[in-house]
């Protein structure tokens, strides 16, 4: 053997040595080699998709749902679903650790079949990307870095499926596609997108850009794969109508997407990703109880509260259904009022007559998505 090596006399089982950059270690018997391990390991930097796995859920409780026409529908947080016309569809999601790495994934199932007229289209998986995540790709400029793509893909149909990007104001985009050959079987894609060296792209707190795969559209929405595009096109010309077959189903899972050729899928912690979805979407209880000073009408009551992270805007705020106990309850209105990014304040106003209460909301949503 080459090298110097200075074996101990008396090695014992997993004792280790290092011989040419080859490392050894004794099994009790004789020295095996072992490989050296890097002394980094490579970092993968952090997708700009938000609950990828889907595991964050707070509005459907993993219930489904069926998508309105001309409106919007999410199956879990930061998932949408948008469609104008053409197919029914509903979108919802399952569980299958055997199937998919994730474990989770979202499944959109056509309901009534139908085609697409030039002002129809549909986007069963649509996703936004805050505009401060987007800064590193430097789109809109000479040096604009090319973005990439990466699910998991199952279909009942064969076919030809579209993933588009759009800007947040609609006035560029770009359709690529990607073949699927055996139905019902699992497929990893992975799509880069070049960067885009013209338009405005956002990189404050709207929209930097929007992601949707399997989008379907009539003529208006179509264009051409593999160039980006002046205007609102959603989907590329030659994909495959999945819609015009009542019950077929289109799944994905594990999306991710990547400044430059990264394809690989790593998990978000859970804490963190919980974090980012509740800057979009927060749930909370807010209670309020108390008593009234004397004054008539026109006293009221206020509780501040704080949002779980501060969120991407100020939200809009709908509350849940009431629950109330009454102790010489004496309420003229509720409102949820100075809502900013960080907090909101809950006010309840006195009636005609003085006296105490015990008011409480059994939830409330804070909503800041771009859709």
């Amino acid at each position: 053997m080459s090298g110097t090596l200075d074996f101990p006399n008396a090695p014992v089982a997993g004792q280790t040595a290092t011989l040419n950059g080859r490392a050894y270690q004794f099994d009790g018997v004789k020295w095996v080699a072992r490989p050296v391990p890097s002394a980094t390991a490579p970092v993968l930097p952090d997708s700009l998709i938000d609950n990828g796995c889907f595991r964050v859920d707070q509005r459907q409780g993993a219930a489904g749902v069926v998508v309105p026409n001309n409106d919007i529908a999410y199956a879990v947080d930061r998932w949408a679903a948008n469609r104008s016309g053409g197919a029914g569809f509903s979108v919802s999601r399952g569980l299958n650790g055997a199937v998919f790495a994730c474990g989770h994934y979202l499944r959109a199932t056509v309901t009534s079949a139908g085609s697409y007229s030039p002002s129809e289209y549909a986007m069963p998986f649509l996703h936004g990307v805050e505009g401060l995540r987007c800064l590193d790709l430097a789109w809109g400029t000479a040096g604009a870095r090319p973005l990439t793509v990466g699910f998991e893909f199952r279909s009942s149909l064969t076919g030809t499926f579209a993933v588009s990007l759009r800007n947040g104001n609609g006035t560029r985009s770009r359709a690529q596609t990607f073949s699927y050959a055996t139905p019902n079987v699992v497929q990893r894609v992975a799509i880069t997108f070049p960067g885009d060296t013209s338009g405005t792209w956002a990189v404050d707190t709207g929209a930097g850009f929007y992601l949707a795969v399997a989008t379907l559209g009539g003529n208006n929405f179509q264009k051409t794969p593999n160039q980006w595009s002046a205007g609102n096109f959603v989907t590329a010309t030659g994909v495959t109508n999945w819609a015009a077959t009542a019950g077929a189903i289109v799944d994905i899972s594990g999306v991710s997407a990547h400044p430059g050729s990264v394809t690989a899928f790593v998990s978000r912690d859970i804490g963190r990703e919980i974090a980012n979805c509740q800057r979009m979407l927060a749930l909370f209880d807010v209670a309020a109880n108390g008593a009234y000073q004397p004054g008539g009408v026109g006293a009221a009551a206020a509780i501040n509260f704080a949002y779980p992270v501060p969120m991407r805007a100020a939200p809009t705020i709908f509350s849940g259904p009431l629950t109330t106990v009454t102790i010489n309850f004496n309420v003229a209105s509720t409102e949820f009022a100075t809502i900013t990014p960080r907090s909101a304040r809950f006010v309840v106003a006195q009636g005609s007559n003085a006296g105490n209460f015990v008011y409480g909301l059994s939830l409330a949503y804070a909503n800041a998505e771009f859709l």
